[in-house]
């Protein structure tokens, strides 16, 4: 009895120390990724080689946070410069390169092996960014970060299915709260009023990060079949999830997925075309955005968006959708991007405290969505699931950063109507 006990207490303490594992290898994973987007401004900055300044509308354009001030007709609209957006598809477009790559890779390099490039390749990225004012070398360093971003994702995610399904529910939660942290931090630091350092010094300082991730990897994780090579040839790792996925038809497996691929591809389309296309156009006047200016508000939808993923990312113990639902998740976020258009040309959200709150739920629908969907993998393919579902959420998100440079210019050259109804 005391040795079932025994047993029973170990065990608890293994799942949550992979448990706590995962929501590290989470946070680190998405905290570089965030911190690239918010710096992206100054990281074209202090490269000297920024575009020029071009007006896409009738009014003034946004060039600094000295500008900042609430405008007094929504009418008057300020587009906030397209230049960062290089930085955005440099963010996105190797990760999913890398993702793709990634499960022809499984057979060959272990996961202890495939987190040390991670983790060796996210540090050159941010050394080369913070150390260097040339242009090239910045936007090089960033596609290798987005490289390591995709490729840790697809390692480390892939390794849940040796562990508790719990481990996914903690990566999730993990990723969520880097959203929120990482932007906050990066903030604090450069924050003329707070700490006051420099985008380069600020960005050195993320070097932690794959540190903390080596760390958890061997101190932290229990470690099983992830200490070998699946297929080298001196121990060949032949788990039980992967005999099965051998046995199976990859096509078939591939068809049964189908719609979990749709599933990311759409949503994360819509949900990425609002945030990189339109959030930085949907601003309010002084009377409806509580005296914010056009940076404050921006600046909001981002950190409400970041917490409605953090919550929802973190509600896999308490919320479960049906099936239905997953499938009626991603047509909920194209209805939030088709308002957000309109509003954008038709000033029908009253409000800048509704429009928060729907960018609010944005982040929530899509962080529910993404902690929901591997449970619907049979646990026999999980690892092949994951490594094949995965890149279609990074694909959404590249095809939607490209639909959204022409749509913000072309918003930005009319004029908007006010239809307020309050």
């Amino acid at each position: 009895m005391k040795l079932q006990v025994q047993e029973k207490k170990e065990e608890h303490k293994e799942s949550w120390r992979n448990i706590a594992a995962f929501w590290i290898f989470g946070f680190c994973k998405n905290f570089t990724f965030v911190v690239m987007l918010t710096a992206a401004q100054d990281i074209l900055a202090k490269s000297g080689d920024n575009m020029k300044n071009e007006n896409l509308s009738n009014s003034t354009l946004i060039t600094g946070a000295d500008d900042d001030h609430c405008i007094a007709d929504v009418s008057q609209r300020k587009c906030f410069e397209q230049s960062a957006g290089v930085l955005l598809i440099c963010n996105i477009l190797p990760s999913l390169v890398a993702k793709l790559l990634a499960p022809f890779t499984f057979g060959i390099v272990s996961y202890g092996v495939g987190n040390w490039v991670v983790c060796i390749l996210q540090a050159v990225s941010i050394l080369m960014i913070a150390l260097s004012d040339e242009m090239w070398i910045n936007l090089i360093g960033v596609g290798i970060g987005a490289f390591s971003n995709g490729l840790g994702e697809s390692y480390l995610l892939s390794m849940t299915a040796l562990y508790h399904k719990d481990t996914v529910a903690g990566w999730a939660s993990g990723t969520g709260l880097a959203g929120v942290v990482s932007s906050l931090f990066y903030s604090i630091l450069t924050d003329s009023k707070m700490v006051a350092l420099s985008p380069s010094w600020a960005i050195m300082i993320t070097i932690f990060v794959p540190v903390l991730s080596i760390f958890t990897f061997h101190y932290l994780l229990i470690q099983k079949c992830a200490k070998t090579a699946r297929k080298s040839k001196v121990a060949p790792h032949t788990s039980n999830a992967s005999e099965k996925v051998e046995e199976i038809s990859k096509l078939k497996t591939f068809f049964g997925l189908f719609k979990f691929i749709m599933i990311f591809i759409i949503l994360y389309f819509a949900q990425y075309f609002v945030n990189q296309g339109l959030l930085e156009i949907t601003i309010y006047d002084c009377a409806h955005s509580f005296g914010k200016g056009p940076y404050a508000q921006y600046r909001w939808y981002q950190v409400l968006y970041q917490w409605g993923v953090f919550l929802s990312r973190s509600s896999k113990k308490f919320v479960t959708l049906g099936l239905v639902m997953m499938l009626i998740f991603p047509w909920l976020q194209v209805l939030l991007a088709i308002a957000f258009v309109v509003n954008t040309m038709f000033v029908f959200i009253p409000h800048f405290a509704i429009a928060s709150f729907l960018v609010l739920l944005e982040g929530i629908i899509g962080g529910i969505a993404y902690v929901n969907v591997y449970s619907y993998t049979p646990p026999e393919v999980r690892e092949f699931a994951i490594s094949i579902i995965s890149p279609a959420r990074t694909f959404g998100i590249v095809v939607a950063a490209f639909a959204a440079f022409p749509a913000h210019n072309l918003i930005c050259r009319t004029t908007p109507t006010n239809v307020w109804l309050l």
